[in-house]
């Protein structure tokens, strides 16, 4: 084949591959492919929230949580108030973005700008953040449960460094109180994120007491129906879903923890 043909041949393949793409392009744009719903725009152009945005969110509350030891390390005690005020003043504002995104994909309201949506993300995310202090207060007794109830431990910083169960923990206990104050989407976010890195599924709906041990975690499966009491030890590959497991203070509904610890064998209530 001469030059002139090769040429002819190549412009042929070009083009092609344009058509094909177009026809491509085409196809995956439809409305009527059985994604109209999550691919609508017909009642706002705001954009859903961002996955990413969310992630990076979450390791700034993170690092607000547990300062010193996420985010910004070389920390004393006279830089941890400017680093927790910089740091939620930047969650604000992108919090108020993400949460008015998912207020306004199931909002009913018509147009670009919803003041409803504007009004709600600003209001949710203020008791969000004035919440924040009993979440630290809690993950506090979940580390100390971790710590005193896995003899491998060396000291409360390894569970806060190294263990899955704290990191699920964390994004749990942010995404429940989320879930609380009905924000759509963006609590399963966060809990699917620490799912798909640590091999723990926690629903943000589910509700679970002080002091909550996941040992290992792999498998462990919580439901949104899921009630954990207080002082709760679970192990790796257990689902409550549908359950109820009691704290340990002597109750008669004690006994229906320490059955169901019994069922799955990886369950158990301690003092």
């Amino acid at each position: 084949m001469d030059k002139s043909s090769e040429a002819g041949a190549d412009m042929h393949d070009m083009g092609n591959e344009e058509s094909i793409l177009k026809s491509v392009v085409e196809a995956l744009c439809k409305t009527d492919n059985g994604l109209a719903g999550p691919m609508r725009r017909d009642r706002h152009e705001l954009p859903l929230p961002s996955r990413d945005v969310v992630v990076d969110m979450v390791e700034a509350l993170r690092s607000v949580l547990f300062p010193g030891y996420f985010g910004f390390s070389e920390m004393n005690a006279d830089s941890v108030s400017f680093h927790a005020g910089s740091t939620l003043d930047r969650v604000q504002h992108i919090m108020k973005e993400q949460v008015k995104r998912g207020l306004c994909f199931v909002c009913n309201e018509h147009g670009d700008h919803c003041t409803i949506c504007d009004k709600q993300s600003l209001s949710i995310t203020h008791t969000f953040l004035r919440r924040l202090p009993d979440v630290q207060r809690l993950l506090a007794t979940d580390i100390r449960a971790a710590y005193e109830g896995d003899p491998a431990a060396s000291s409360p910083d390894e569970a806060i460094f190294c263990y899955p169960g704290v990191h699920a923990l964390t994004n749990y206990r942010l995404a429940h109180e989320l879930f609380k104050l009905e924000v759509p989407l963006i609590p399963r976010m966060i809990s699917e994120h620490a799912h798909s890195k640590t091999g723990i599924d926690i629903h943000p709906g589910a509700s679970i007491g002080e002091s909550f041990f996941i040992d290992h975690g792999t498998g462990v499966v919580i439901g949104e129906t899921c009630i954990i009491g207080n002082r709760v030890r679970i192990y790796q590959g257990v689902t409550p879903f549908f359950s109820r497991v009691s704290d340990c203070k002597g109750s008669p509904s004690s006994r229906a923890s320490a059955s169901l610890g019994t069922q799955y064998q990886n369950c158990e209530t301690y003092s």
